[in-house]
């Protein structure tokens, strides 16, 4: 009897052991499955989010920009790809020794590094468009959260030439000065995709590159500018310039029968490449923005509204009395002592006499019809 009572509290001590190791289990079973339902269903967005993120990453680059053509389809200004550092703060475990090793690289100031990778955003450039020896030794450093990235960058292969009328492009494809800034919406492509994988210490290990190959433009800009007559006319002016000690100096070159603008030179000039190395005197395109007083050149179209008139012909000769010539209580000089000229020749030796004649015979109501057919007094539209 002993016996049995003792085998039969064995068995129901191991009953309820077993019941306890259960109902553990079976708890411990639910508490799973409650956490798998939250993660798998209530979160599920949320941490598939979370682990793209992680292993993952796109980035957005500013679009590249169509090109500007002369007449003749030579290129004034195009696109090409170069290489930037950019980071992920998040990735970053150590800012300032991440800051110490890339400063004498990039060239920048280990503080303003460190405020960089200390930003918490998920992207941070670090340097914008350096050279090949520079991307290659922050590729050799293998820095967590540290990548090297291709982007688009404007660039204007003839250097100074055209510099004043093309003007030139930011760091983020947007046109500032010039062509670059009127023509903006039609010279700015897409903004480009760049995908990749990275490794558990944030480094970029497989890059699916522009998800769109086309260039991102459809069209591109065409001047009328010759290119070859731009460089003549800015090497001419750079050249009397100097010449004259002149501060500035100015050219445009017009096809007379279209009206077409073949070449503008300014002098100074600038690189738009490097323009921020230059001041906002040396980049000002004068031949468009100055105002000057026109001088002889008014003596142009004075004849010509005489010839145009009727009341001149070109086989007509002014007296233009030896040079100094009274008109009221004012007398008009000339540099040379010239009697009867031609209206050619009135061009030709700068009369100010035969030109103040012609302009007399005129009248002052024609004069003033006919300069305001040539435009002015009325806005450029420039």
């Amino acid at each position: 009897m002993a016996a049995a009572t003792e085998s039969a509290g064995i068995t129901r001590g191991t009953r309820i052991r077993m019941i306890l190791v259960v109902s553990v289990l079976a708890v411990a079973a639910m508490r799973v499955g409650v956490r798998a339902w939250e993660l798998q269903v209530v979160k599920s967005d949320h941490y598939a989010e979370m682990s793209r993120n992680q292993y993952q990453r796109s980035v957005l680059l500013p679009p590249g920009r169509a090109p500007i053509i002369d007449r003749n389809g030579a290129d004034l200004a195009i696109s090409v790809m170069v290489t930037s550092i950019s980071a992920n703060p998040g990735d970053v475990k150590d800012p300032a020794g991440t800051a110490a090793l890339l400063a004498p690289v990039i060239g920048i100031e280990p503080e303003v590094i460190v405020q960089k990778l200390s930003s918490g955003k998920k992207f941070v450039w670090l340097a914008r468009r350096v050279g090949p020896e520079v991307a290659t030794a922050v590729s050799e450093m293998k820095l967590p959260g540290v990548d090297i990235m291709r982007e688009s960058k404007r660039f204007y292969p003839n250097r100074r030439i055209a510099s004043h009328i093309l003007g030139f492009a930011g760091y983020d494809s947007v046109g500032l000065e010039g062509i670059e800034l009127e023509f903006n919406e039609d010279l700015i492509g897409k903004a480009q995709v760049v995908s990749g994988l990275r490794d558990a210490r944030g480094r970029l290990i497989l890059s699916e590159g522009l998800q769109d190959s086309s260039p991102g433009y459809e069209n591109s800009v065409v001047l009328s500018i010759d290119k070859a007559i731009q460089a003549i006319a800015e090497e001419e002016v750079r050249a009397t310039a100097q010449l004259f000690e002149a501060s500035s100096a100015m050219a445009v070159v017009v096809r007379p029968a279209t009206g077409e603008i073949l070449a503008i030179a300014n002098y100074p000039d600038f690189d738009p490449n490097h323009y921020q190395l230059f001041t906002a005197s040396e980049r000002r395109n004068r031949a468009v923005t100055d105002r000057f007083e026109p001088g002889s050149t008014m003596k142009v179209f004075t004849i010509a509204a005489a010839l145009a008139s009727g009341k001149l012909k070109p086989s007509d000769v002014v007296y233009c009395e030896r040079g100094r010539y009274t008109v009221d209580d004012l007398t008009i000089h000339d540099a040379h002592k010239d009697e009867w000229l031609t209206p050619l020749q009135v061009l030709q030796r700068s009369s100010n006499v035969g030109a103040v004649k012609i302009a007399t015979a005129l009248g002052k109501t024609q004069l003033y019809r006919y300069l305001s057919r040539f435009g002015f007094g009325t806005i450029t539209g420039l």
